[in-house]
């Protein structure tokens, strides 16, 4: 038995066309299912980025300096929302992700003391950052950012 198919040019290429947009979706889907499923580890080039960025937080830690410890404290805050979006928490806000987060981190639920640090800091001109106020609050940014398996 034989099967003849008679398409005009137009058909082909509207044959095709599909069948590759097909190849597409299923690649697409595969694509993030697979992300989904593989428990959403950490690329070499994210945990790179990560790490070369916690790293100039504690140097800023170990400057000595309140300006140091300021900055330290506002970038381990931004380190941790960056960490967050790439877990694809939904949010505007490092606070909105962070409802959404405790879901599946509960642990994360220590690191709201130190986002309230922050926001003091940010939104209170005289407030005063010692070492060791400093010192816990990335700490406690840094024990987040394990729970993630970022660091």
């Amino acid at each position: 038995m034989i099967i003849e198919i008679n398409l005009e040019k137009w058909q082909w290429i509207f044959y095709v066309a599909a069948v590759a947009v097909g190849i597409f979706l299923i690649w697409f889907i595969y694509k993030r299912i697979r992300h989904f499923l593989r428990g959403m580890r950490w690329s070499s080039e994210e945990k790179g980025e990560i790490q070369k960025r916690w790293s100039s937080v504690k140097s800023l830690i170990d400057s000595g300096t309140e300006t140091g410890f300021r900055v330290a404290i506002l970038e381990a805050d931004k380190l941790l929302d960056f960490a967050l979006k790439q877990r694809f928490m939904p949010g505007e806000t490092l606070a909105e992700r962070l409802k959404y987060a405790v879901y599946k981190y509960p642990n994360l639920r220590r690191v709201w003391w130190a986002h309230k640090m922050r926001n003091d800091l940010v939104h209170e001109s005289t407030f005063a950052v010692s070492e060791n106020l400093a010192k816990r609050v990335v700490g406690e940014y840094e024990r987040a950012l394990k729970e993630l398996g970022a660091l």
